[in-house]
């Protein structure tokens, strides 16, 4: 007999970054990081929770990871999302939904800014003639236009 079951329900990632599983809110904090860090998608972009052969789709109501912090280091972005992973932001992939701010985050897995890492992000963000821009360290890269 497995000490562990095998991978199975329905499995949801909220917009606050919070996991479900049969609609309770795993509050395990060693369990949803771990769910986190080995969620990757699949070759047609779905979610996949994926922990040694066991395999399960996730399903992912806004992006995956939530950026709660955001730090400059020698002219570069490091991330950190709400699991306690870091990551550099590629500058380039900063897009914005509304009045939300997105990036690409680890493992190319979409990632939402927090109000506070937006806060943050804000710093670095300049009106030009064109639009706006991210200025970081001697870098600028022009931000795409707001979608709804």
């Amino acid at each position: 007999m497995s000490a562990n079951p095998p991978l199975a329900g329905r499995f949801v990632v909220e917009p606050d970054g919070a996991w479900r599983h049969n609609d309770e809110e795993i509050t395990h904090e060693r369990t949803w990081k771990l769910f986190s860090t080995a969620l990757r998608r699949d070759d047609d972009g779905r979610y996949v929770l994926a922990i040694g052969r066991e395999r399960v789709f996730v399903e992912v109501v806004d992006a995956p990871l939530i950026v709660t912090a955001l730090r400059l280091e020698d002219g570069r972005v490091r991330l950190r999302f709400h699991d306690d992973t870091y990551h550099l932001l590629n500058p380039r992939t900063v897009r914005f939904q509304g009045n939300v701010p997105y990036c690409e985050g680890r493992d190319g897995l979409p990632a939402k800014f927090s109000i506070a890492a937006y806060h943050q992000l804000a710093e670095h963000i300049h009106e030009t003639e064109e639009g706006f821009e991210l200025r970081l360290g001697d870098a600028a890269v022009a931000l795409p236009p707001q979608t709804n």
